[in-house]
């Protein structure tokens, strides 16, 4: 399920942010950029005003920002391997950050059955260290496949 909405141009290894709106900014205009985003403005947004909700860092070293919203126009997820941590809340710091986007017009089903799996895969320390070691994007999808 994960698979069909990470595509390989989503896959940044190695990227150096300093803050989680400078790295949420740049995923935001990485999908625009390949047209899953059609308001980058309303989808940050979004992005912002369910990260007000409450923390989308999970643990183990994870983020996963997610939002429905009308900027988007079909289902995606990318994801960032960090080369130094950032801070992402008041607790948590992050050097994996999934970011999931999803229409609001397919909020229900496709947006829980992502989070869902993705959450399902990362409870795992394995799944996990696999993505931190990973060499390349081939390998980061092969491990999200399996």
């Amino acid at each position: 399920m994960i698979a069909e909405y990470l595509l390989p141009d989503l896959v940044q290894l190695d990227a150096q942010v300093t803050s989680r709106e400078e790295l949420m900014e740049y995923l935001v205009d990485l999908m625009a950029s390949k047209g899953l985003v059609t308001d980058a403005k309303v989808y940050l947004e979004d992005l912002y005003t369910r990260e007000k909700q409450g923390s989308t860092a999970i643990g183990f070293d994870v983020a996963t920002p997610h939002a429905k919203s009308k900027g988007v126009s079909k289902p995606a997820i990318a994801l960032v391997r960090l080369v130094q941590p950032i801070q992402w809340d008041e607790e948590e710091e992050v050097s994996l950050v999934f970011l999931i986007a999803v229409p609001e017009a397919q909020a229900g089903d496709v947006h829980l059955k992502i989070v869902a799996n993705l959450f399902r895969k990362l409870m795992h320390e394995d799944f996990r260290q696999s993505l931190r070691t990973a060499n390349s994007v081939e390998d980061i999808l092969n491990t999200i496949q399996d």
